[in-house]
């Protein structure tokens, strides 16, 4: 078993993590590191200075190494607000009921799925980012749920039934931006062997222990959302809206550097302050907080209208906040007091919370460099690998 390295580019910062597989599908931490960007570094989620995003993972990188001892260039590479997927379902008949399904009439059936549903698949993908479907690059498909007369299973092969339904997910990027990471992993020197949503990563591993949920990963620039239920991804979408954003309004209304309106913002509420700062912060705060809310509203309406669940029930009831913007002082608080349940099929109203990845997964090694929760993608793109 060789290490490899996760390297997740954000739209602020950089974090890189070094893993070694260990015996039953543990992983042994090597070494991590985090790297802030140049803050023009970003615009939105696309890349405006390529050669500032190079310095920051390459020290990112370093440092790692340096932790680990080793240097891995396998490497899976993660990007927010890059990656969309399209979930589709379908129905078939087997002509022999009575026989066990064998591996190879299940590839056989993979195959003439994907020939018949490709048209659809690219033109919902297509839609999505308001593009040509020329324009799209396919990372790939996998298969998220089987059911064989009803019965859902991991996998049909080895039982016999006669209906089968399978639900796929095909996920897509644009191929300009898949050419530009392409680009970044040559000149880091790094082999790509697999490229992610740092999101749907983290909803992975939340699902192994959780079931259900939606998570909000709340970046810098963006925050991406994404549901699962049911043991499958079920959707999700983005935001242009992160926590860097709350840190700029602060910088502007207070005159501050960077780092004094970032510590002024993870410290609000605690105290300290006096009366009228405190009542000025509350401002800006409101009024990030409204876009934030309204734009994740908006995502998870747009989700249901295109699965078509408006019944109560449809979205899971707890919220699972991640990402560096987790940290933001009074975060939970505005998370309960949104009306949710006014315009979104809630079963019950639903509720924040802030997971900690030593408590979903046992890791080996330096585990202690992985507590914060914008550390949690890697851990998850991790799992997947092996």
């Amino acid at each position: 078993m060789r290490p490899f390295l996760v390297l997740d580019i954000g739209t602020v910062e950089v974090k890189a993590a070094i893993f070694l597989p260990q015996k039953e599908g543990r992983l042994k931490v090597l070494g991590a590191a985090r790297q802030v960007h140049g803050h023009t570094s970003f615009h939105g989620c696309l890349i405006t200075h390529m050669d500032a995003v190079i310095e920051s993972c390459s020290l990112a990188i370093e440092q790692a190494s340096l932790q680990a001892g080793v240097s891995p260039r396998e490497t899976i590479l993660l990007s927010a607000g890059k990656i969309r997927s399209v979930q589709t379902k379908v129905r078939l008949a087997r002509r022999d009921e009575a026989s066990l399904l064998t591996e190879r009439e299940l590839d056989k059936i993979f195959e003439k799925v994907k020939e018949k549903i490709e048209p659809e698949v690219y033109k919902k993908a297509a839609a999505i980012y308001g593009v040509d479907a020329s324009q799209l690059y396919h990372l790939g498909e996998r298969a998220l749920e089987y059911q064989l007369d009803g019965k859902k299973m991991d996998s049909p092969v080895g039982f016999t039934g006669k209906e089968l339904k399978i639900s796929l997910l095909d996920l897509f990027c644009l191929q300009k931006e898949f050419k530009v990471l392409t680009r970044l992993s040559q000149v880091l020197d790094l082999e790509m062997v697999g490229f992610q949503s740092p999101t749907m990563a983290a909803a992975s591993l939340l699902r192994e222990k959780f079931g259900r949920g939606i998570v909000v990963d709340l970046g810098g620039k963006i925050t991406e959302v994404a549901v699962f239920k049911e043991g499958a991804m079920s959707g999700g979408g983005c935001v242009n809206w992160g926590g860097y954003h709350l840190t700029w309004r602060l910088m502007r209304r207070f005159d501050l550097g960077y780092d004094q309106a970032e510590r002024l913002k993870l410290s609000a509420g605690s105290g300290g302050l006096d009366e009228d700062k405190q009542r000025q912060i509350d401002l800006e705060f409101i009024g990030w907080r409204e876009i934030l809310l309204a734009g994740i509203e908006e995502v998870l309406r747009r989700m249901l209208e295109a699965e078509g669940s408006v019944v109560a029930g449809s979205l899971p009831e707890t919220m699972f906040i991640i990402g560096g913007g987790a940290k933001t002082a009074n975060l939970k608080s505005a998370f309960i007091a949104y009306p949710w349940t006014k315009r979104l099929s809630f079963g019950t109203f639903p509720k924040p919370q802030f997971v900690s990845l030593l408590d979903l997964v046992d890791l080996e090694g330096k585990a202690d460099k992985l507590k914060e929760p914008n550390f949690l993608p890697l851990v998850g793109a991790a799992m997947r690998q092996i």
